[in-house]
């Protein structure tokens, strides 16, 4: 009898124990789903708030583009206006011109300039050159190129074109800087 009483004893806390371990499964089982519910819910944000820092990166970057379209349309707009009063008060000497894609100021010489240059140049590759007329050189040529570059934009280049050959340049300035001088 005593067996008989120890086994139902241990069949009722092998039965409870059974029981609790169903419970305890159940409350395992409920809180795998909430966490794999929450971690699929997070994985939804996540995406969500990449797609939204991509599309505040993009339109960072136009309004970022848009404002120096904005700065390189003023800039521009403010060259030109600089090239053109150069060229009203020196219609007789040179004629500039603004290349954009190259960021560059053209100067042509005209009229006597043109032809002074040239006979300037044509001394020089003779060897004939004096010091008074690369003072001349200097005056009139080298530092007009300075003053147009000191004027703009340290990033624009400034050239004077040979006046036989529009494609070389004999002086080459940029940032107020002598880049090119065939005199020297």
């Amino acid at each position: 009898m005593k067996k008989i009483a120890i086994t139902i004893l241990i069949s009722i806390i092998l039965v409870s124990c059974s029981n609790k371990n169903n419970e305890e499964n159940k409350v395992v089982k409920q809180l795998q789903e909430q966490k794999d519910s929450l971690e699929k819910k997070n994985n939804e944000l996540q995406e969500k708030n990449d797609s939204l820092e991509k599309e505040n990166k993009e339109l960072k970057e136009k309004i970022k583009n848009s404002e120096n379209n904005t700065l390189n349309s003023e800039s521009v707009a403010k060259i030109n206006k600089y090239l053109q009063e150069f060229n009203n008060s020196n219609k007789h000497f040179a004629k500039t011109t603004f290349d954009e894609k190259n960021n560059t100021v053209n100067i042509e010489l005209v009229e006597q300039a043109a032809s002074d240059v040239s006979g300037l140049i044509d001394y020089n590759d003779k060897g004939m050159m004096t010091k008074p007329m690369l003072e001349g050189w200097q005056n009139e040529i080298v530092d007009t190129a300075l003053l147009i570059s000191k004027n703009l934009d340290k990033s624009i280049t400034v050239k004077i074109l040979q006046p036989t050959d529009k494609t070389k340049t004999i002086v080459e300035v940029k940032a107020g800087k002598v880049i090119k001088d065939i005199m020297k």
